[in-house]
């Protein structure tokens, strides 16, 4: 098991998610890793005046995100 394996068990665990297939396993564990390293590298520059980490959506897609942010039509009566 690799250190980004390891990491993403944990996260699993702390957070309650839970994977279908071995597929999504795989997809999850590629966007994890993705955002875990865009997180190292800002933190790792030691110039920003924040710093960045996991939370629950750490491995979810940009059009999983955008759909949070999307624009939603109200109903008009």
């Amino acid at each position: 098991m690799t250190t980004q394996e390891y990491d993403f068990m944990r996260y699993i665990s702390e957070y309650g998610k839970s994977y279908g297939t071995k597929a999504e396993y795989n997809f999850r564990l590629g966007l994890f890793s993705e955002e875990a390293a865009k997180i190292e590298a800002h933190n790792a520059k030691g110039t920003e005046t924040h710093t960045l980490g996991l939370n629950h959506m750490s491995d979810w897609s940009a059009d999983e995100y955008k759909k949070l942010l999307g624009y939603k039509q109200s109903l008009r009566t």
